[in-house]
């Protein structure tokens, strides 16, 4: 969905208050994310 509304990672996490990092980490899968956090974004 990030693609689609042309944003970049950076774009997208300042939108929503999350870190770059957790970003990267969503888009990529990693099986233990913070739940709040996958909502917020």
């Amino acid at each position: 969905m990030r693609k689609q509304y042309d944003l970049i990672q950076v774009d997208l996490s300042e939108k929503v208050g999350v870190g770059l990092r957790f970003v990267r980490e969503l888009e990529q899968g990693k099986q233990t994310l913070r739940m709040d956090k996958v909502n917020q974004v």
